[in-house]
């Protein structure tokens, strides 16, 4: 029954596409969740501020991705994927999972999966499979009723971080679900982009981004519509959305607009207020006093904790 319903999920993802509403793919290999969430985002609809912000980034992270190796390109993607989904709900429901739970999951994601986007459909495939794995546990009760067991632990954060998504696919329809996540593919969006500035910033420093390269890991298919992006065209031939003004000649002569004005004779001289050595190394001394009489230092310190959501 498993693998009848897992070969049924495969062929949901696999016919999910629809590539006639698309008008920006992948060119080069990522990872097959970042192709949803580009799918997905594509699906809901666009305000013109929106399709301005999703080509300006797309033209960014492109820049960014031809700095990093591919195993660099998938950590970051997967990584703000997996951080947003689990952290989306976080601290916000006392959730958790009812035995037999699965096997609703399991029915609604065979009845809705056919109209769901290709990122939500995904989603729900990856929960069903911990779902399942957290409901036949032996110690389920134990988990869901609490323990100071440290691996079961780990399993109630899970079951606290998924339960919300189980609960909302059961009681919404398509429409109310595909709302719900539309905030989440947008957040995972803008997190991506800026790990991946942040990468490249911090361990690129000797190689500098292209703005006028043409895109080596996404292209937009002609659709037949105008009205995706005015100057999307231009831009994915590397041209800039918007032309630079021409500098004005500064060499010519500067004439106040104020006629009354009049420019003063003598011009205030610089102050220098940079410190001297003297004055730093007497800085630094006072910063590195001795701990004042009385003061104790710690004979042990305080112990690490362990406030990750999941373990690797």
């Amino acid at each position: 029954m498993k693998t009848l319903f897992f070969s049924l999920a495969l062929t949901l993802l696999s016919s999910s596409g629809f590539a006639e509403e698309m008008w920006v793919t992948q060119k080069n290999k990522l990872p097959s969740e970042f192709a949803y969430l580009l799918e997905a985002l594509q699906k809901t609809e666009f305000t013109a501020n929106e399709k301005r912000s999703l080509a300006s980034t797309l033209k960014e992270l492109d820049a960014e991705f031809t700095l990093m190796t591919k195993e660099e390109i998938f950590l970051v993607i997967k990584g703000e994927i997996y951080k947003s989904l689990l952290t989306y709900y976080r601290g916000s429901s006392d959730l958790s999972l009812e035995i037999g739970q699965h096997e609703l999951l399991q029915k609604a994601i065979q009845e809705k999966g056919p109209k769901l986007n290709a990122f939500a459909l995904w989603l729900m495939i990856a929960i069903k499979t911990d779902v399942d794995m957290l409901v036949g546990h032996p110690n389920f009760s134990k988990i869901k009723l609490g323990t100071t067991n440290k691996d079961l632990l780990r399993l109630k954060k899970k079951m606290t971080v998924i339960a919300p998504w189980v609960q909302n696919f059961l009681s919404m329809e398509i429409d109310e679900f595909h709302n719900e996540l539309r905030p989440v593919l947008w957040d995972i969006f803008s997190r991506i982009e800026n790990s991946a500035r942040l990468f490249v910033l911090m361990g690129r420093i000797d190689k500098k981004k292209n703005p006028d390269a043409k895109l080596a890991f996404f292209v937009l298919k002609d659709v037949g519509s105008k009205d995706v992006f005015p100057e999307l065209d231009n831009w994915l031939k590397g041209e800039a959305l918007k032309k630079e003004k021409p500098k004005e000649d500064l060499s010519k002569e500067w004439k106040p607009q104020d006629p009354s004005y009049v420019a003063p004779k003598v011009l205030p001289k610089p102050i220098d207020d940079w410190l001297d050595q003297s004055e730093w190394n007497s800085m630094e001394k006072n910063l590195l006093k001795e701990p004042q009489t009385g003061t104790n230092t710690p004979k042990v310190l305080p112990k690490p904790v362990d406030d990750w959501i999941l373990d690797d």
